[in-house]
């Protein structure tokens, strides 16, 4: 019900706007367009082209209705912004630009901050990552033996294919194995993702390089 009574609103205030008056726009002096700001009050952002044309439609329907809805004032101006030609939101455009430097002069030191509720809900840095704990098959001195599965079967292979238990340089070594048995003194079991056994033998990383 309340958007269809806020549509109701909207062709309400439209039917009483003069278009004439906002295209070109009846408040069109740049000086009537930036405030005066006294004590220690901070002055506001200068107006851009749309709420130079929103100030233009509450001024135009202030003829009309003594308090307008603000809400629906901005609604009209939206509408009237998206029927608006290139030549008549160019105006806005243009007199928006000499709002901007009658601004800057007026306000030389101004400089737009957030507000404090904005900046209360702004996201925490990323936090410095943790150093992962080093894996028990990671070698640390050069003389750690490495693992090196043979009997590799030919759908893990790369092309072209290796024969039959044939050892497999470590650049080619699937990571991705879970140790059954590690305690052979010479050849050890690991089983693959793939489900299948791989008999293995223990090699020495420096004999390798």
């Amino acid at each position: 019900m309340s958007n269809r009574v806020n549509l109701e609103l909207v062709d309400s205030y439209i039917s009483l706007l003069n278009r004439n008056h906002i295209f070109p726009p009846h408040i069109n002096n740049p000086k009537e367009l930036v405030p005066d700001v006294t004590g220690n009050r901070r002055p506001p952002r200068p107006l851009n082209s749309f709420l130079i044309l929103r100030k233009n439609v509450a001024e135009e329907i202030r003829r009309f209705i003594d308090r307008p809805n603000m809400r629906v004032i901005s609604k009209v101006s939206s509408v009237l912004w998206s029927a608006s030609t290139k030549e008549e939101k160019d105006i806005y455009y243009r007199l928006a630009q000499d709002v901007n430097k009658l601004h800057a002069i007026k306000y030389p030191n101004f400089r737009y901050t957030l507000p404090r509720r904005q900046l209360s809900f702004r996201p925490y840095p990323n936090p410095t990552p943790l150093p992962l704990p080093e894996s028990e098959f990671i070698p640390r001195p050069s003389s750690t033996p490495t693992f090196v599965p043979v009997g590799i079967t030919r759908e893990l292979m790369t092309p072209p294919p290796s024969p039959p238990n044939a050892l497999v340089p470590s650049g080619e070594l699937p990571t991705d194995y879970i140790p059954v048995n590690l305690f052979e003194p010479e050849t050890f079991t690991i089983m693959g993702l793939d489900g299948k056994l791989y008999q293995c033998v223990p090699v020495n990383i420096t004999q390798m390089y």
